[in-house]
């Protein structure tokens, strides 16, 4: 996963201005993308974050730009606080506020963005359920004129055909959707009309 300057400085706990220049300064440790070529936007991974607040918690205790990097390619790891709001000292900007977890963000962007798909597909649904309840509707006068010898049977088959298609995009609809199947099981033309 791959984040922004600002979510990496939320999680990092510095300034995004601090971000960018210690990306340059710590670009032999950090992953290509934090420090791309001209015009391209840069995207931090969870380890880059990591790998930034362990600079600003070694640059608080007054270590070198080398000794930071020897440590950081040694292996050496300061994660953030693990809490979703985490409490930094604004090293850069003298800023004493919160900083949000960008993983809450996101997670809740993902939720919206998910919420509105899942109101897609429950209109769609709805749209192919009245669409069926049409064509049934439909179907049964074609066959009643049939029976009665007023409607062709080519006309009688094109209906039956549409209805047989937006049955089977009802149930792939249920069955992938996971939404329960509520349609009644169909008898045959003549048994709704004569009953049985």
């Amino acid at each position: 996963m791959k984040y922004t300057v600002k979510q990496t400085a939320d999680m990092a706990g510095i300034a995004s201005s601090t971000v960018r220049s210690w990306s340059r300064e710590l670009k032999a440790v950090l992953s290509p993308t934090a420090n791309p070529r001209r015009g391209r936007e840069r995207r931090y991974t969870y380890e880059d974050a990591v790998i930034l607040h362990t600079a600003k918690v070694m640059r608080a205790e007054g270590h070198e730009w080398t000794t930071i990097l020897n440590s950081v390619q040694a292996g050496d790891r300061i994660p953030p606080p693990d809490s979703p709001n985490f409490r930094y000292d604004g090293y850069d900007d003298g800023d004493d506020s919160y900083a949000p977890n960008s993983l809450v963000t996101e997670l809740t962007a993902s939720v919206a963005r998910y919420q509105g798909q899942l109101e897609t597909i429950q209109s769609e649904y709805s749209s192919l359920k009245e669409e069926a309840a049409l064509l049934r509707e439909r179907l049964l006068e074609a066959e009643i004129r049939a029976a009665r010898g007023d409607a062709t049977r080519e006309e009688r088959d094109r209906l039956l055909a549409e209805l047989q298609a937006v049955r089977d995009l009802l149930e792939q609809m249920e069955r992938g959707g996971g939404v329960e199947a509520s349609e009644p099981e169909q008898r045959p033309w003549w048994r709704r009309l004569f009953g049985g």
